[in-house]
């Protein structure tokens, strides 16, 4: 009789130890989470910064050190938005500020497409219920995430092909095309006044080809102006 009461203390110690630990790593988890929300916002901050120099540049009393101001403040924001992933790999809004990154340094449409197909894959993976849910402490949900990253993508196809001397190359169509589904995407999900004009582009320019498979590499060497 003793020995089982001293088991059943024994259970219920051990219950309590397990109970505790389960409690301790939520804590941790949640604390974690709370830590590269705060890093995502500073990257998204310091990307901000960055696109601010990058409009002011022209215009700017010294541009070469504006430009390298500009150069610092992306590749601070990379480098913060790395750091994020390497905690956690599934935020895309880190995969989507890299793509900024990347094409706002040298219009890199491989990497920027990389970043946003990643993205995109991570935001329809939601369940409709946090699809719905609020992403952090703005106004953006996983639906409106989803439409910005779709809209990216076919603002990046549309800007290397726009003003190409022969709309008629294949692989231009084919950009075109998926630029087209990219855009159609981003205004089912939220039908904004700027998805809507960059579809009508789209189409201005000849709506491509049904969507294909395209190496985004295959149009790096073409200009986005003529």
């Amino acid at each position: 009789m003793a020995r089982q009461s001293a088991g059943r203390r024994l259970d219920w110690r051990m219950a309590v130890v397990v109970v505790a630990a389960a409690a301790l790593g939520f804590i941790v988890t949640l604390a974690a989470r709370r830590q590269s929300g705060a890093s995502l916002a500073v990257a998204q901050a310091t990307l901000e910064q960055a696109v601010k120099l990058d409009a002011a540049l022209e215009s700017a009393p010294d541009p070469a050190a504006a430009a390298e101001q500009r150069e610092t403040a992306l590749r601070q924001a990379e480098q913060l938005f790395q750091a994020v992933l390497r905690r956690h790999p599934d935020v895309p809004e880190a995969e989507m500020g890299l793509a900024e990154v990347a094409w706002r340094r040298n219009s890199d449409l491989t990497a920027a497409c990389h970043h946003l197909d990643r993205a995109i894959a991570l935001l329809e993976a939601l369940s409709p219920r946090r699809k719905a849910a609020r992403r952090g402490k703005g106004d953006a949900t996983g639906v409106s995430l989803l439409a910005k990253a779709y809209y990216m993508r076919a603002g990046y196809l549309v800007a290397r092909v726009d003003g190409s001397a022969d709309l008629a190359d294949p692989q231009v169509k084919v950009a075109l095309g998926q630029a087209a589904d990219n855009v159609r995407q981003a205004v089912r999900l939220d039908p904004r006044p700027e998805y809507q004009a960059l579809a009508d582009t789209v189409e201005r320019l000849g709506g491509g080809t049904a969507p294909a498979p395209l190496d985004p590499g295959t149009l790096e060497a073409r200009p986005a102006t003529p």
